[in-house]
């Protein structure tokens, strides 16, 4: 062979091997992005749910992933929130997913799997804050016009503002509580999704407060909180002075004498108007459950409003606080006796006394006098020393059989619900717990649907997946909790929030007040379809049993009202 054709030979093998590690690198390079927010711009509260705005992009061929929020938790194992998605070449998706925080978590991953290859993932920070704390969120075009947030100080806690866009709001209400307060100015509110607006809806019922202003830009502001807003605005007036705003928020001092543009329109059902200037409405309210809202006709970001030193003080008396909730409104309590609650299983009962007495009494029967008789007649007495083992297995493995066939083969779940309910709201919050018991030694899929979210109970330690770990996956109806284990005759507890059809009450009950006591007198209507059984009216002076009601059944009701201070 020729030394120059072997040369060329041997330069053109060195480049190829020269490009070959960049090509295989390029290969290797995944074309799936994930990117992610935390939260409230990465703030959160311990114990409450984190929602994860997750965004995956594919420019590559199509890919089935499954993208995934995880954190090491105080146990040693992963907890872990999941969702399988399928990725068309040159797609986008985004969804959100929601994570139990623990108090100590301040970072977690998310990543983008096919199966075991990671094609990408990202690390978020969080700051969970303890829930005595107030956490504002600011949905506005110039979130700076809100800085004054930042000086409103509750009693024993203290007050943190987040800026936020529309797509930061959680498609589920359990990812708004950690909201108490939202706040809402000069942004198209038409651009919630059906999810979210719900989602609102029901995190006001909650105990939630809204604050949403008027000025030039009303249209857009209100055009996605129809039904929701104390005043439905149409149109814009002037008002000359706004001396009724400065007696409310300041006493009469620093007044404002400037002209000012108010949103105007129709009062709803409900709405309390707290400032009225020359009869337009300026500040009104409007109660939904333990929530309310308020509409505020002017643009505070504008003058004369926009260097008041009057709009803090309308801040703190408005947002500075937290409505009081029942005692069930703050979920379970006493883990203890709620854990022996879910292990009493009226399946699971002793056999009577008189059950066992006879079965003893057979027992002794038939390995004593009996086996004696049959084995004289037989005259085989010396065999006594094979029947009597003989008679104790049989009886044994019966007594096995019966107690196995007693208990039962099929896992049992125990369910204990609250379920709250406001009027003129159509769904109820629902705080669960879920017994699995098992008469084996078994692993189990756990579905929870209707949007619930599940969570150990009472904490990681306690969880039902191997590995210390606890990891569900979310899909079009709810989330699977996979492989859930449980050892023979076992029971494992799990926590589950979320919403069901609330049932229909109607009332009209009313307060009538006197020299004496209070008296709430009037009638309930049991306007579902279910019968309600054994109801009960609970007051601050304690219950009145109502017994069941059919569905359209009425019971008057007529009950003095005390303030018992040591009532339960």
């Amino acid at each position: 062979m020729d030394i120059r054709l072997k040369a060329r030979i041997f330069l053109f093998a060195a480049l190829c091997m020269a490009h070959l590690p960049l090509q295989t690198k390029a290969l290797a390079q995944s074309t799936v992005t994930v990117t992610a927010r935390a939260g409230l711009r990465g703030f959160c509260k311990a114990n409450q749910w984190l929602p994860v705005h997750i965004t995956v992009e594919n420019k590559g061929a199509d890919v089935n992933a499954r993208v995934q929020a995880a954190y090491k938790n105080s146990a040693g194992g992963q907890t872990v929130s999941a969702m399988d998605i399928s990725l068309p070449a040159a797609s986008r998706k985004e969804f959100f997913l929601y994570l139990m925080p623990e108090t100590f978590m301040r970072e977690f991953k998310i990543s983008a799997l096919d199966g075991n290859k990671t094609l990408a993932k990202t690390n978020l920070n969080v700051s969970c804050s303890e829930d005595e704390n107030l956490l504002l969120g600011v949905v506005a075009d110039t979130p700076s016009k809100f800085s004054m947030l930042n000086n409103i100080r509750p009693l024993a806690s203290y007050a943190k503002t987040v800026q936020l866009d529309i797509d930061d709001l959680p498609d589920q209400a359990q990812g708004w509580d950690m909201l108490d307060a939202l706040i809402v100015s000069n942004t198209d509110t038409g651009t919630l999704t059906p999810q979210q607006r719900q989602a609102l809806e029901l995190w006001l019922a909650g105990g939630g407060k809204l604050f949403v202003t008027g000025g030039l830009q009303w249209q857009s502001t209100a055009a996605g909180l129809n039904g929701l807003l104390p005043l439905q605005p149409s149109g814009v007036k002037k008002a000359p002075a706004l001396g009724s705003l400065s007696a409310y928020a300041l006493d009469g001092e620093n007044p404002l004498e400037a002209e000012t543009i108010l949103a105007a329109g129709k009062l709803q059902a409900g709405a309390n108007v707290l400032v009225e200037q020359d009869g337009i409405p300026v500040l009104v309210e409007k109660e939904i459950g333990l929530g309310k809202i308020y509409y505020f006709a002017a643009d505070p970001g504008l003058a004369p409003l926009d260097n008041w030193e009057g709009m803090e003080d309308v801040y703190n008396r408005l947002l500075g606080f937290k409505p009081p909730k029942p005692t069930w409104g703050y979920g379970v309590q006493e883990t203890y006796h709620a854990n022996n609650a879910l292990s009493t299983l009226p399946e699971l009962s002793l056999p009577s006394l008189m059950y066992i007495c006879c079965w003893l009494a057979l027992y002794i029967l038939v390995v004593g006098p009996a086996n004696y008789f049959i084995l004289r007649r037989l005259k085989r007495t010396e065999l006594a020393w094979v029947t009597v083992p003989i008679i104790v297995v049989v009886f044994t493995s019966l007594a096995y059989a019966g107690g196995y066939a007693y208990r039962g083969v099929n896992p049992i779940l125990n369910r204990l619900m609250v379920m709250q309910g406001w009027q003129g709201v159509e769904k109820a919050r629902v705080e669960a717990l879920v017994g699995v018991y098992s008469p084996n030694r078994n692993a189990y899929q756990v579905e929870a649907r209707e949007g619930f979210l599940v969570s150990p109970f009472p904490s990681i330690s306690d969880n039902l997946q191997s590995g210390d770990s606890w990891a569900t996956l979310k899909n079009e109806s709810g989330v699977i909790l996979s492989e859930a284990r449980v050892e023979i005759g076992g029971m494992k507890s799990l926590a589950a929030q979320g919403y069901l059809p609330a049932l229909s009450i109607e009332h009209d009950l009313k307060i009538k007040l006197s020299d004496n006591m209070p008296l709430l007198e009037g009638s309930l209507t049991n306007a579902s379809g279910y019968t309600w059984e054994d109801a009960v009216l609970i007051t601050p002076s304690g219950w009145q049993t109502l017994g069941d009601i059919e569905p359209g059944g009425v019971k008057n009701v007529a009950s003095t009202l005390t303030n018992q201070a040591n009532a339960s």
